[in-house]
């Protein structure tokens, strides 16, 4: 039986301490701060289990650092096709982002060819 309270009391209450925040800021309730795990076609994502580790890790950032997080996937199918999110809107496209998320300041991780030097150094300046 998943019922709220037995979900509660295996998982604890992340999930809904989580998608407070996410709306939260979504709606400009809270200070706007992001993660978004961006795919862009013709790039270099990795195949499926790349790209879900990588959303996964994004994912988990963005917990830790109490941000939304946000996902552009397009190719080759859009990740709403793939996946439902009846819970959390995390959809975002990054070529036409709405106007709160357009103004702010940002900065871009290419993981693929990254090192951990790299990491501490973006981490640093982005934070």
């Amino acid at each position: 039986m998943n019922t709220d309270e037995s979900l509660d009391s295996s998982c604890g209450t992340w999930q809904k301490n989580y998608a407070k925040l996410h709306e939260d800021i979504l709606t400009g309730r809270t200070e706007q701060k992001y993660v978004a795990y961006v795919c862009e076609a013709n790039s270099n994502c990795g195949n499926l289990g790349d790209r879900i580790l990588g959303m996964t890790s994004t994912f988990l950032f963005s917990l830790l650092t109490n941000r939304a997080f946000l996902s552009d996937w397009q190719a080759p199918l859009p990740l709403d096709a793939i996946f439902d999110s009846p819970n959390i809107d995390w959809s975002y496209d990054s070529l036409d982002p709405e106007p709160t998320i357009k103004d702010l300041q940002s900065s871009e991780i290419n993981v693929i060819d990254f090192d951990a030097q790299q990491i501490d150094n973006q981490f640093l300046l982005s934070n």
